[in-house]
């Protein structure tokens, strides 16, 4: 095939990464140059779906070498977690090394998708309200709207007691609101069954994480970095052919912001497949370059850990938890929520 011979075996990875603050899909761009058989990325999703069929979408087909799609999909509609926020996905094929069509999945069916309480820990012996003013009116109106449509607020509804008026929407039935870096952090979404607001090993395992520990960032720190993370469970339904894949997060601290970087690689099989990974991820990406030794230290060490932890986290998620999936009455509610 014409061409051919320009490029190397293409090495098996999937890269996925969220680049905020970096200049959009600029680290991936590069990404590209390690010629992936394929390559997945994910980014939020926003503008950036508009400005990728212009700018960015010549520069990741790398002059025509890869044929280039995208889908927007939620953890919700496509791993059945209970967390509703979107991504956007890019998907590159390599037309020297790939033999057959990717597709994308199909949205899972009611009978595939978990209950957001069979996540939650214990509920509060003593209600806990929001703290402030804002908060507890945020709250109140909720819980009217909950009395109001005829539903029982002592079942699995949560409330955005953190959201601006404009973005704050109707209480959700037994499925998280978006999770964001700002809210991921903080407290947000109060649980009406519980008395309580969501925490932080809850809102890691809708999201397929285990039970994470903030090492040395702080409680908030963490949170923002869930607030951005990437559902692992959707790894394995966007690429089913990538055998063995893994992920992992990287929280760091640049300035007084917090940024998640995903990335997830398939086909590692060596040491060594995984230590190239690291390195280049380390090296080239533009802002890390700045970052101090402390940094670099916190980031390698999240990396081993989840590195560690994913394949437990990307399993059989969802028929571990067949038991709890929503039923059909649930669908019929969760439509007329919104």
């Amino acid at each position: 095939m014409a061409g051919e011979d320009r490029w190397p075996k293409p090495r098996k990875l999937v890269i996925a990464e969220d680049c905020a603050g970096l200049g959009p899909l600029v680290p991936c761009c590069k990404m590209v140059g390690l010629k992936p058989e394929p390559y997945y990325m994910s980014e939020s999703d926003g503008p950036l779906r508009d400005r990728l069929k212009s700018l960015y979408k010549p520069e990741l087909s790398a002059d025509g070498h890869y044929d280039v799609q995208w889908k927007v999909m939620d953890a919700f509609g496509y791993a059945g977690l209970p967390q509703r926020r979107e991504r956007l996905w890019i998907v590159g094929t390599n037309k020297y090394a790939t033999r057959r069509k990717f597709h994308f999945p199909l949205p899972l069916p009611w009978a595939k998708k978990i209950k957001l309480s069979n996540f939650l820990g214990r509920k509060s012996k003593k209600i806990k309200f929001p703290k402030t003013d804002s908060g507890r009116k945020r709250l109140r109106d909720g819980l009217e709207f909950i009395h109001d449509q005829g539903f029982d607020t002592k079942e699995c509804w949560v409330v955005d007691c953190a959201a601006s008026k404009k973005f704050q929407g109707n209480p959700s039935y037994e499925v998280s609101p978006c999770l964001t870096r700002a809210r991921g952090g903080g407290q947000s979404f109060w649980i009406t069954s519980h008395g309580r607001y969501m925490n932080l090993q809850e809102k890691a395992a809708i999201q397929g994480w285990l039970p994470v520990e903030p090492g040395e960032l702080t409680a908030a720190q963490l949170g923002a970095a869930l607030g951005n993370a990437w559902p692992l469970p959707l790894a394995p339904a966007v690429a089913p052919e990538a055998d063995g894949c893994s992920s992992f997060d990287i929280a760091l601290e640049v300035g007084k912001k917090i940024k998640s970087l995903q990335v997830a690689t398939c086909g590692a099989s060596s040491e060594k497949d995984k230590k190239d990974i690291f390195d280049y991820i380390i090296s080239e990406l533009g802002s890390l370059e700045r970052k101090d030794d402390q940094i670099r230290k916190l980031m390698a060490q999240m990396l081993m850990r989840n590195l560690a932890n994913v394949e437990k986290a990307t399993g059989s998620l969802v028929d571990s938890l067949g038991q709890g999936s929503a039923t059909d009455t649930d669908a019929t509610l969760y439509e007329e929520t919104f």
